[in-house]
């Protein structure tokens, strides 16, 4: 069964569906064979990332999946891991940064339209997904929300390099073969 799963395109319902769908069947197969095999190990899905981000509520539903696999999935950063791919990167159970990869953080950025009222419950919404998302990458790495505070106060758009990646805690180890 092949466990070398890719995300390599913008993160909407399609993409998330395909890699939802396949995470289930790996874990399907692996409950099977737990109850067949005395001491069966499950062997690591291996989620390869190169993706300039997209649809937050899309990329929630592949974080949730990820988190809730029974099968260990290591996620692979190999190009750039922007935006929601960072966070869909940092759900991994064990997270892994290729040499040349980067990583990129930024404030939620979109576009409403409608009375003001109607804008003003968005972006009520869009400040708390904005939280949601910082608070994830608070747990899972070493930077804090003050980083994140200056960032979203001054650049817009932080990028990470592989070596900062490690000392931030974003990912584990360098890659060693994918």
């Amino acid at each position: 069964m092949n466990r070398r799963l890719l995300l390599f395109d913008e993160i909407n319902s399609g993409t998330v569906s395909k890699l939802i769908e396949k995470i289930n069947e790996i874990n399907n197969h692996d409950d099977e064979q737990v109850l067949k095999v005395v001491g069966h190990q499950r062997l690591p899905i291996t989620l390869a990332i190169n993706s300039p981000g997209g649809n937050v509520t899309d990329g929630f539903a592949l974080v949730g999946a990820i988190e809730s696999s029974e099968t260990p999935i290591h996620t692979v950063a190999m190009g750039l891991v922007a935006s929601m791919s960072l966070l869909i990167f940092l759900s991994g159970h064990k997270r892994f940064v290729h040499n040349l990869a980067i990583f990129m953080y930024h404030d939620m950025n979109g576009c409403t339209w409608g009375t003001l009222t109607e804008r003003m419950r968005r972006q009520k919404e869009d400040t708390r997904w904005m939280k949601m998302y910082d608070d994830y990458v608070i747990s899972k790495t070493k930077i804090r929300q003050e980083q994140l505070d200056q960032i979203k106060g001054t650049v817009n758009e932080w990028y990470i390099y592989a070596d900062e990646a490690l000392s931030l805690g974003l990912a584990e180890s360098e890659l060693v073969r994918c």
